[in-house]
C-alpha cells in the first residue's frame, strides 16, 4: 500500500534521478510506491531479504524504485502482490492531503510548518494544512 506510481515509469538516464544502464538495464520501472511511505507484506519482505543477501537482488540509487523492483521480482516468483493505491501517502505540491487520513512526512517541509500542522491536529481540525 502506498502512492503507487504506475504506468509510464520510464528510466531516466540523465539529471538528478539518472540511473545508468549498468545499474538498471530496463527501459521502464515496474510499479512502485513513492511519497511519504509504503506498507509491504511479510512474505514480500522475507523474499527481498533472502534475495538481497544472496545477491540476486540489489539496491538501486532510488530506494522507492528499488522496493518496486523487489516487489515485481517477488510477484514473478509466485508471491501474491496486491498493489493498493492510497492518496493518504501522497504529498506533492498541487495535490496535498492534509486531512485526518494523511500520512505526512516530507524532507522539503520546514520544521515550523510541521509544528503548525501538529498543533492543528491536536486541536482536532480536519484541514491541518498551514
Amino acid at each position: 500500500m502506498g502512492f503507487i506510481h504506475a504506468g509510464s515509469n520510464k528510466v531516466i538516464r540523465e539529471g538528478k534521478y539518472a540511473v545508468s544502464k549498468k545499474e538498471y538495464p530496463g527501459k521502464s520501472y515496474p510499479p512502485y510506491a513513492c511519497g511519504a511511505g509504503y506498507i509491504l507484506g511479510h512474505s514480500i519482505v522475507e523474499y527481498a531479504e533472502r534475495k538481497l543477501l544472496d545477491g540476486t537482488l540489489k539496491t538501486l540509487s532510488m530506494e522507492d524504485v528499488s522496493v518496486g523492483v523487489w516487489v515485481a521480482s517477488a510477484k514473478k516468483s509466485g508471491i501474491p502482490v496486491n498493489y493498493t493505491h492510497s492518496w493518504s501517502f501522497h504529498w506533492r505540491d498541487g495535490r496535498r492531503r492534509c486531512g485526518k487520513d494523511a500520512v505526512i512526512a516530507h524532507p522539503l517541509k520546514d520544521p515550523a510548518l510541521m509544528v503548525c500542522m501538529w498543533k492543528k491536529e491536536q486541536r482536532g481540525m480536519e484541514n491541518i494544512c498551514c
